[in-house]
């Protein structure tokens, strides 16, 4: 298996602070930034932080290919905790690395896009495989994990 062994489960600490892991293709950004102001508010309030692994460009489409730098899209999108988020491209190793500092994998998805309600259960058996308890989006294949 590309991550190796699969890892047991963190049990989650009785503690507000909090380290959380997102990790995708930057054209899927869109799903975490839907939720942005309210972890940009959980973020500032709890003095949490949050991991995220992307491609360091977005290219918006086949027909804008002015990239735009993933780094600068979170800033903008996390006005009150950008200090609080660590941004990384993404590969195996980084991965593997910030998985163990993380205490909760986030899988948000737009429940508007329809494409997203029939997305497989691969990134959450990464992340459970990786240890990590994760927070999801109410689909099918999620629920049936």
């Amino acid at each position: 298996m590309e991550f190796g062994s699969p890892r047991a489960i963190k049990q989650p600490e009785k503690r507000e602070k909090k380290t959380f892991i997102w990790e995708g293709l930057s054209s899927t950004l869109f799903h975490l930034f839907e939720f942005a102001e309210i972890i940009d508010e959980y973020l500032e309030k709890t003095d949490s932080r949050l991991i995220i692994l992307s491609n360091e460009t977005i290219v918006l489409n086949k027909f804008y290919r002015k990239p735009l730098r993933t780094k600068e899209a979170i800033d903008r999108k996390f006005p009150r905790s950008k200090v609080r988020i660590q941004f990384h491209p993404w590969n195996v190793q980084t991965l593997l690395d910030k998985s163990r500092e993380a205490d909760v994998a986030i899988i948000p998805l737009n429940l508007g896009d329809n494409i997203a309600l029939y997305k497989p259960e691969n990134k959450l058996l990464i992340m459970l495989s990786l240890g990590l308890p994760a927070l999801v989006s109410p689909i099918h294949s999620y629920s049936r994990t």
